[in-house]
């Protein structure tokens, strides 16, 4: 449980993100396939765009009839902001979003992350991997993500070996690179201290 109040924490920070910098250089065209990189009508990148269009379209249609904040905006804006849908989606959907986005997009939301874009992707696949085990309440310590962190500079710091890449320590090493110094001081004295 401690593990995924911190990935919930990492998770808003990232919707806030995202929406702000997809909002600057998009407005609210998150329906539009020219804000996503296509990969020169890629196939599968198409198919993964038209899938989140109909994710996006269906967390509307649901939240037109169970969220207030949506129905306001249904209600009284020709439009719903990004920042107002961004904030229904699964943290799936969120990774999802940020694969299929124009590299510099990506690179803007992980330099406020202190992260290259591939490491933040690899990180995000990461920490989807331990947020789904613990909201479903199954066992993490032994556990391995489907993906694996790049070394860093905090492999270094607490000197450890390769092992170290797509376990639960992989998440403590991404939530020292991601959440707020305070955040993280908490995070690690819940996990660590009983």
């Amino acid at each position: 449980m401690i593990l995924l109040k911190y990935i919930i924490t990492i998770e808003n920070t990232l919707k806030s993100v995202i929406s702000h910098e997809f909002a600057k250089r998009y407005g609210h065209n998150y329906l539009d396939i020219n804000s996503y990189d296509a990969l020169n009508n890629d196939k599968t990148r198409l198919r993964d765009i038209k899938g989140l269009f109909n994710t996006i379209k269906r967390t509307i249609k649901k939240g037109i009839k169970e969220n207030e904040y949506i129905k306001y905006y249904n209600s009284n804006y020709s439009e719903i902001p990004f920042w107002v849908v961004i904030n229904d989606l699964s943290f799936g959907n969120i990774v999802g979003l940020y694969n299929i986005m124009y590299e510099e997009l990506k690179s803007s939301i992980s330099n406020e992350f202190k992260m290259n874009s591939s490491e933040f992707y690899k990180s995000l696949r990461v920490l989807h991997f331990f947020r789904n085990l613990a909201a479903h309440n199954q066992r993490t310590f032994d556990s391995k993500a489907t993906e694996k962190i790049e070394i860093n500079e905090i492999h270094k710091e607490f000197k450890l070996s390769e092992s170290s890449f797509d376990d639960v320590m992989s998440v403590i090493i991404i939530c020292k690179k991601i959440l707020e110094k305070k955040d993280y001081d908490n995070f690690i004295f819940e996990f660590f201290i009983p």
